[in-house]
């Protein structure tokens, strides 16, 4: 009983039920690792002199410095029936209820699902029995997102169940993040195109290269993806917080360490398969990230199709 007491304090988070009401900015002394200064990469630059002359579309930085939230659920096999329904029925429920505009608004909300893979890094590595889901959301303030903390679960009629299919789940999880860099089309539909989500927690002496790698990488593919074709970024975003020892309880303690999101949804698996082979051959930074990433704790999602997208 006490860690279903646990869990439904902490999973209240994902059964948002919109007060209409306008919430307070956020009071608590929570410790957060979001930089000062969001990203200032010029996603518009001119292609090089070598690349495509089609002019590039300007990139939509409208969640640069907002708030987010990732919980990654990895599950056996015989729980996936269970998820698949009580997810769509969270996402539809979302759909109807959440604020869309204004200060509380929820910006953007995907699930992903696939198999795990046996090693972090290695999109290719050998599949896991296990599923994994990735549910990312974006908020306009953190006053939405606690909004989306402090609203009653009663709303949803699911909430009991998802409690019980959560407290069985293994969970990595970004509370509160702040989001550092954003690229592509936001306004673009989502669902059913192809994604991968990296996560990466750190000790403290490596969050600052972490930081520097993240601006490089967002920076180079800002210059180098492609916006449109099977090919196309269609969205990316890096975002960072503090990680907590609980990781489906957000009031839990901050421990020393850092987490790093990042996020990534192509048109086409063939997109993604691009970004890891060009990363290889063309990111000026990609050893040193090899390096960095090998030292930090990784939670991964390789493949992904986007199963739910709000919006549009």
């Amino acid at each position: 009983m006490a860690l279903v007491a646990v869990v439904a304090g902490s999973i209240a988070l994902l059964a948002c039920g919109s007060s209409k009401s306008s919430s307070a900015p956020h009071s608590e002394a929570e410790a957060e690792a979001g930089p000062t200064a969001v990203s200032t990469v010029d996603a518009a630059a001119k292609p090089k002199a070598d690349a495509a002359p089609a002019p590039r579309k300007k990139t939509r930085k409208r969640y640069n410095g907002k708030t987010s939230l990732m919980l990654m659920f990895t599950v056996a096999k015989s729980k996936v029936a269970d998820a698949d329904r009580l997810f769509a029925s969270h996402a539809a429920w979302v759909r109807r209820t959440h604020h869309r505009e204004g200060g509380l608004a929820l910006l953007s909300y995907d699930l992903f699902k696939a198999r795990a893979r046996r090693r972090g890094l290695d999109p290719e590595s050998r599949k896991s029995a296990r599923r994994r889901y990735v549910l990312h959301q974006v908020y306009a303030t953190p006053a939405g997102l606690l909004d989306h903390w402090r609203s009653s679960p009663q709303g949803w009629r699911d909430f009991n169940e998802f409690i019980g299919w959560a407290s069985k789940a293994r969970v990595t999880a970004l509370h509160r993040g702040r989001v550092l860099h954003t690229l592509g089309d936001k306004a673009t539909s989502r669902a059913g195109k192809a994604s991968m989500t990296l996560a990466f927690t750190v000790r403290p002496k490596r969050v600052a290269r972490g930081r520097r790698l993240m601006a490089s990488h967002a920076k180079w593919w800002a210059e180098a993806r492609h916006q449109s074709g099977e090919l196309a970024l269609l969205d990316y975003t890096v975002s960072v917080a503090r990680e907590r020892a609980n990781s489906l309880n957000r009031r839990s303690r901050p421990t020393r360490q850092t987490t790093f999101v990042m996020t990534q949804v192509y048109a086409s698996q063939a997109g993604l398969d691009d970004h890891w082979k060009r990363m290889k051959q063309e990111w000026k930074d990609f050893k040193a990230f090899k390096r960095w990433a090998r030292k930090s704790k990784i939670g991964s999602l390789h493949g992904a199709p986007v199963v739910h997208s709000l919006w549009p």
